[in-house]
Formats: structure tokens, sequence, C-alpha cells
């Protein structure tokens, strides 16, 4: 048996509770054996890295905010992405690690060491002697257009090795490839950014977009353009509207798509997908018995929206589905 501050019993063993186990220094006497897992240490807070120069890396941590037990030390391990350069156990709450090389992460693992009640969980942090740029811009850039004047941007994050330092930002550049406003704009997105969406484009305009990451030292290099799909304005109508007051104003849209992408699909094989008809909106005239369904096409992967709104008036014609009017009593 031990007393609860690790010296040998001197009396009988206690039937001592958790409680008194691990948060007391008192003489109480207990097994050995004894646990108590819900009152494990725990970790180190507060890990801060500096480096005094480029070859040196200075870890300091604070303890455990509960300190209820008897400690070892601290097991500090630093390392790189593939190699264990440094694996201790140490009493004290700062060290420095030389030899190391600028522009790599090296990252840090700290766990509290007690003689008796178990170890802590990992603290985890990064540290660089130097940062420098990034070395390569972002992978994965795509465009996805969700309607004809929004599109989303999307990016694969550099790895801390790529980016040889912390990412404060990402830079997005783009610009329409024809139409009235050629000029390139920009917007900056936080380092943990992985997408944007970017609004007010040209509805009948495909654009271009690049992007490349930044450190606190600068920007590295810019991705390669990629290009979103143009989208297609256009309008049909629909004859023998004579009840407009009785539309089904919540779902008209959703079923004159759905005539589009049937009656599309069957006699072109284009592969039209809701998704692709977007900005829709509805006009009904009682006088002249028709509806106008407006909206933008995206193009399509096997087929230019521009082949298929041409032929749209000859493949979507005829009356209004029954559906889009309430019953009559």
């Amino acid at each position: 048996t031990q007393c609860c501050d690790g010296n040998d019993c001197t009396g009988s063993s206690d039937d001592c509770s958790c409680n008194q186990l691990c948060y007391s220094l008192s003489s109480c006497c207990y097994d050995i054996a004894v646990t108590c897992p819900s009152h494990a240490p725990g970790t180190v807070q507060n890990i801060v890295s500096t480096a005094p120069s480029v070859d040196v890396l200075t870890v300091m941590w604070e303890p455990p905010a509960n300190v209820f037990f008897t400690l070892a030390g601290y097991q500090v391990t630093l390392e790189t992405v593939d190699t264990v350069l440094y694996d201790e156990l140490v009493t004290k709450t700062t060290l420095q690690v030389p030899n190391l090389v600028p522009f790599a992460p090296y990252y840090i693992t700290i766990v509290t060491v007690t003689v008796s009640v178990g170890n802590s969980d990992e603290a985890l942090a990064v540290g660089f002697t130097e940062e420098g740029i990034p070395t390569i811009p972002p992978s994965g850039l795509a465009l996805n257009r969700t309607s004809g004047t929004t599109m989303i941007v999307s990016w694969m994050p550099l790895t801390l090795e790529q980016a040889q330092g912390f990412i404060t930002g990402y830079n997005i550049s783009y610009q329409p490839i024809s139409g009235v406003k050629r000029q390139a704009q920009s917007v900056r997105v936080p380092g943990d950014s992985v997408q944007i969406s970017i609004t007010g484009l040209e509805p009948a305009v495909s654009y271009t977009a690049s992007l490349s990451a930044a450190t606190a030292v600068g920007s590295g290099p810019i991705s390669p353009p990629v290009a979103t799909p143009a989208t297609c304005p256009f309008q049909i109508h629909f004859f023998g509207a004579d009840r407009c007051e009785d539309l089904h104003s919540d779902s008209a849209l959703d079923d004159i798509v759905g005539v589009i992408l049937q009656r599309t699909n069957s006699l072109c094989q284009c592969g039209l997908v809701k998704k692709q008809i977007t900005d829709s909106a509805l006009k009904c005239n009682a006088d002249s018995n028709a509806i106008t369904f407006r909206a933008a096409m995206l193009d399509n992967d096997m087929v230019n929206c521009t082949v298929i709104v041409n032929s749209l008036s000859e493949w979507v014609s005829g009356l209004i589905p029954h559906s889009l009017f309430k019953e009559q009593n």
C-alpha cells in the first residue's frame, strides 16, 4: 500500500474513496492497484513555441489545471512529418531543441506523466523556427456555377509543409471571359477556408478564376485559371392560361422545369439535370392566356447550352401542364 502523496504507509490500509485517493495528500492509505480514471490528470495548457534563431525552437507550456497528483514529468515529442527528432521525459515546463531547419513545421506532443494516477491525453501544437512563403498553389481548384449570377469557388488546402508557414489567407482572382465587365476582381478569405461563394456575375458569361495561398511572409505562386460554364438565358411561353389566380405558385416552377427536362432529354439525350436550370421565374398573363417561364441554363458537359436553348421552342411546346392549376370546385 501507499499513501496518497506517494510515501510509504505507516498504518493500516484504509478503504479510501476515489475522491480521497486523487485529491487528498493526507496519510490516507490505499491499495496500489486502485485507480481513479475519472480523475486522470488534465493536459498541459497554452503551448507556445518561439525561435531564438533559425535552427533552434523553444517550447514552453503551463501545467494542467488539476494538480492533485504526484508529477513524474512531461513526455515531450518533437517530430517532422516523417522523423522523430526529440522524445524525452522532462520535469520543467520549457525546453530548447537545436539543429533544426527553417521553413519546416515541427509537430509538438506533450503528455503529463504522474507517479500513480496515469497519464494525460496528448496536447498538440506546431512550431516553425522561421516561416517562408508557399512553394505551390492550392490544388483542386473548382468552380461551380450555382446560378446565372453566383458561383462557388472551392479548393484543397495546402499542407504546412507545402505552405512553409501558417496559412493566413487565400487570394482568389476572377474575371469574365467576355461581356461588358472584363476587369479582374479579387477577394481574400481566411486561412481556414476551403470555399467561397461569389455573387454579382453576369448571367450569360463564363468566368475564370485563379488562386494563391499566403503566409505572414507573403503569397505563393498563382494557380492556372479554371473556367466556369457559361449560362444561357431563355424563356418559354405556354398558352391556355385563363385562370392565373388558380396557378400553383409554390409548385409551378418545379413542374415546368420537369417538363423541360423530360421533353429535352427524350429528344436530344443531353443528360440535362435540374441543377442546370437556374434563376427561374414565372409570369402569368390572363389577357393573353399565356404563362412566360424565364430561366438560365448552365453549360452541359455533353452539349453546349446555346444548342439546347435554341431548340427548346421546338421541343417544349403546347399546353400548360394541368398540374399547374388548382382544382376547381
